[in-house]
């Protein structure tokens, strides 16, 4: 019997339900379906895979007939799609593209203006609320990566948070303009996947200084967070493309 990876089992799941053109997906049929894929399973185990999702907002119960994707699971769906088909499965990498990795540089030098304002701005005006959110999200970030998840659902809610904390509507709107481009959501994908154990470290740091009313230090936190991912995209380019 193959492991069960929960990467694998996520997006074989989302699969099966999507692939469902509109009919609801069982735990009966969702066993059929990772068993197809050499992953044999009891019923009650799909059952727990169903509710899982469920909790994550990415399926939703149709009276007794099984499960259909919300929004969310959808585009949940869609991004990991995105990132088996630039990637492989089974954790295999192919080489990136150069011109992608220099467009997504483009988009987080533009992240990097917008978010050095935001984390300063969340510092001075968000609410004891604002800094709950924050603190759920980065546990449930560290949560999924624990299990071996690379927690990108999380990591794009704890910016959201930050912007949203910041108080100005319009710097708000321009993060998510800057942030939503699908084309590259295999690249964020792959750089979660190598450095997901420090995005953590990172994000603390931003939220600790928020919480604390620090706006010198969100600024600082959110800079070096950004600067870090850059970096690590322009070594993968030195090492790949030599």
């Amino acid at each position: 019997m193959k492991p069960l990876p929960r990467s694998d089992l996520e997006y074989l799941t989302l699969k099966a339900i999507h692939e469902a053109a509109g009919a609801a997906v069982g735990s009966w049929a969702l066993r059929e379906t990772l068993a197809r894929h050499g992953y044999p399973i009891s019923e009650a185990t799909a059952g727990r895979i169903l509710h899982e999702l469920d909790a994550r907002g990415f399926t939703t119960r149709v009276s007794n007939r099984g499960r259909m994707l919300t929004q969310s699971g959808v585009e949940r769906f869609a991004y990991l799609d995105a990132g088996r088909r630039a990637f492989g499965t089974g954790g295999a990498e192919r080489l990136l593209d150069a011109s992608k990795c220099k467009q997504l540089l483009e988009v987080l030098q533009a992240r990097r203006a917008i978010e050095r304002e935001t984390a300063r701005l969340a510092a001075i005006n968000a609410t004891a609320l604002d800094a709950g959110r924050m603190g759920e999200a980065l546990i449930e970030q560290e949560r999924r990566i624990n299990q071996g998840e690379t927690g990108s659902d999380m990591d794009m809610l704890f910016h959201r948070l930050v912007a949203r904390a910041s108080g100005n509507r319009s710097l708000e709107a321009a993060y998510e303009l800057v942030s939503q481009d699908t084309e590259l959501a295999p690249l964020y994908e792959y750089v979660r996947l190598h450095v997901k154990g420090r995005l953590v470290d990172e994000h603390r740091k931003v939220y600790r200084a928020v919480a604390d009313g620090n706006p010198e230090a969100a600024e600082k936190a959110m800079l070096d967070h950004i600067d870090g991912v850059m970096g690590d995209i322009r070594n993968y380019l030195m090492l790949h493309t030599n």
